[in-house]
């Protein structure tokens, strides 16, 4: 019951040359559309590329007065494939890298690499003030707690972070949404910071720790 579908997640910030925008997109055109990919691009400006592949999505915007850019991966796997998650890992990976070499070359200035996992699971609603205790036990930093009633529904958002024995930061957040039912539909995400070339090792321990944290949550709230 604890994990329906899982998101995995690459989003990279990086400057484009302002005279080689369109040089950029047309790269990523020319790549995906020989793997059968859907590509979408912003004719008028070139400023957007949506790319749907085989179970995952590329998307880049540009801003074309700085050639600021950001260009996120999204893969998704269901509880199932949970077990080879090592495999999923290598799959978004080897999209983040092929995808960065096809504009690098246009690229003046590589900024920040963020990764996330989202997870899905149904959590009682009265159980939610336990969760805040027992999150706070654990050392998890809460900087946010909000509930709202919108329209009949109830929305729980809680956020924080947590510092790993190497000072690196993780970021979680979990929001809860309830719709007139005592189970609430939540999702928790998990996101830190990395690099090029520890993107793959960084999500499989990435991924570990969401599904140690959902269970946990679980078996809080059950």
């Amino acid at each position: 019951m604890t994990f329906r579908v899982l998101y995995l997640g690459i989003e990279a910030e990086l400057r484009i040359d302002l005279n080689q925008i369109e040089d950029t997109c047309y790269a990523l055109f020319e790549l995906y559309s020989k793997k059968s990919a859907v590509v979408s691009i912003d004719k008028v400006f070139c400023t957007r590329v949506v790319i749907y592949g085989i179970n995952y999505e590329l998307r880049l915007f540009i801003q074309r007065t700085t050639g600021n850019a950001l260009m996120s991966i999204t893969m998704r796997f269901d509880s199932s494939s949970f077990r080879s998650s090592y495999n999923i890992v290598q799959r978004i990976s080897a999209v983040f890298e092929e995808a960065l070499s096809a504009i690098s070359k246009f690229s003046r200035e590589f900024t920040r690499v963020r990764i996330y996992v989202k997870s899905f699971l149904r959590i009682p609603t009265y159980r939610i003030h336990k969760l805040i205790e027992e999150l706070n036990k654990l050392g998890i930093a809460l900087t946010r707690v909000e509930f709202r009633d919108l329209e009949e529904n109830s929305v729980y958002v809680l956020s924080g972070m947590h510092i790993d024995s190497g000072l690196k930061i993780h970021e979680i957040s979990l929001i809860a949404i309830a719709r007139n039912v005592p189970l609430a539909e939540a999702t928790v995400t998990i996101s830190t910071t990395s690099t090029p070339k520890s993107v793959c090792q960084d999500l499989v321990s990435l991924i570990g720790m969401s599904r140690a944290l959902v269970e946990l949550i679980a078996s809080i709230v059950h």
